[in-house]
């Protein structure tokens, strides 16, 4: 009989220890998914959402097929054969699916993103039954129906890779000050909670921003759309919760295995930061997200102030290191879990004031400047901090990057 192949590994307490060799195509598309593809990408903001997940590569077979499963789970929501509505919050399940994917890891989130982009251009059409398509120019089209799907696009990557990176980034910054299983212990929890609330925030805002995606066509949105985010939008607050849980016990189990194969590609430090750069980033994040906020403009002039304002914030937080560094070292001393639940606080009591004390309920407005000063106060208590010298490529056990360089 001819055994299986097997490999020398090391194990998180420096033994060595033999493991069966994976199968070549299982080699292969691991180290094609973890290592090939996040290194040709340029931008480090999409290198560390790629390798956000690869505590899966202790495992190989997962390591390597969950990508392209969760890819084609991605098609397959985008192309939703099952529904003829514009968006994907019109079905609980395949909300519920892409969420518990997101939150096992944002490089998994992106892959869904990435196949629901896929199917939704390439398997459904758009504007066809209003007859959109026909009856306005190429840039109309795109317009109108472009950039609305690009805001539907925007709203999922929000959910399925930015917050999973945020969440586990906060939590095991709160939990850097403290060692072993507590440590382990206040990251899991801590992260898990923080998805809840960013999911749970998500669920909330979705169905106003969503709106262009109909009110540009002449239309107005379904109740099949909007209905499963406000009545059912707990079940997936909880479906994040307790799959980011998972995610901390599979990753802690992750741990005890041995390290083989788990090389990941240099994730850049931020060593200094270029005024060209700092500027096109500014105009890009003013741009992206002035479209994001697109449903609740009245008009262009709603659209144009927003965008000065958001710019105007982003330049507060970025030169605050600079023009005050006494409130960077203040504020630092506070943990950025309670300094983000300060803020949230702070953002609803704003809020609750300035909608009580507006004079008419059937515009936006009072949203859009509750939104706006609410970005005024996280920049304030979340600001950008210096610029590190050191590298930002710090790794777990497992070989997996922490968002934001904060080690365990």
């Amino acid at each position: 009989m001819v055994k299986p192949a097997t490999r020398a590994g090391i194990s998180p307490d420096g033994e060595c220890v033999m493991s069966a060799e994976p199968p070549i195509v299982i080699r292969a598309l691991d180290t094609l998914v973890w290592w090939h593809l996040p290194r040709v990408i340029p931008s480090r903001p999409v290198k560390v959402a790629l390798t956000d997940g690869a505590y899966l590569r202790a495992w190989p077979f997962l390591g390597a097929v969950l990508a392209p499963a969760s890819l084609a789970v991605g098609v397959l929501v985008g192309w939703r054969p099952w529904s003829n509505q514009e968006i994907y919050t019109a079905s609980l399940p395949a909300m519920v699916v892409l969420i518990g994917i997101g939150s096992l890891g944002a490089s998994l989130g992106a892959w869904a993103v990435a196949g629901y982009v896929i199917g939704d251009l390439t398997l459904r059409p758009h504007g066809v039954d209003n007859g959109v398509i026909d009856s306005t120019s190429r840039v109309d089209h795109i317009i109108r129906i472009g950039a609305p799907l690009l805001i539907g696009y925007l709203l999922l990557a929000m959910v399925l890779v930015l917050a999973p990176l945020a969440a586990r980034g906060i939590g095991y910054q709160l939990a850097a000050r403290f060692r072993g299983s507590v440590s382990t212990a206040i990251a899991a929890v801590a992260s898990a909670a923080m998805q809840g609330v960013l999911v749970w925030a998500w669920t909330q805002s979705v169905p106003a921003l969503i709106r262009p995606l109909y009110t540009w066509q002449n239309s107005l949105p379904t109740v099949e759309v909007m209905a499963p985010l406000q009545n059912e939008g707990t079940v997936l607050v909880v479906v994040a919760v307790v799959m980011t849980a998972v995610r901390a016990v599979v990753e802690n189990l992750a741990k005890r295995r041995p390290l083989i194969s788990r090389e990941l590609p240099p994730i850049p430090p931020v060593t200094q930061r270029h005024v060209g750069s700092t500027a096109i980033g500014l105009v890009m994040r003013t741009a992206l997200t002035t479209l994001l906020m697109a449903g609740l403009f009245a008009g262009w002039l709603d659209a144009c102030l927003f965008a000065v304002a958001f710019a105007s914030i982003l330049l507060l937080r970025n030169g605050l290191p600079s023009y005050a560094p006494m409130w960077i070292a203040l504020v630092e001393r506070v943990p950025i879990l309670f300094r983000l639940l300060l803020g949230l606080a702070l953002s609803y009591l704003v809020a609750q004031a300035i909608v009580a004390s507006a004079s008419s309920t059937d515009s936006f407005a009072p949203i859009l400047i509750s939104a706006t000063a609410s970005l005024l106060i996280i920049a304030l208590l979340l600001p950008r901090p210096a610029i590190r010298t050191a590298t930002n490529r710090d790794v777990t056990a497992t070989g997996e990057h922490f968002p934001n360089g904060q080690a365990r």
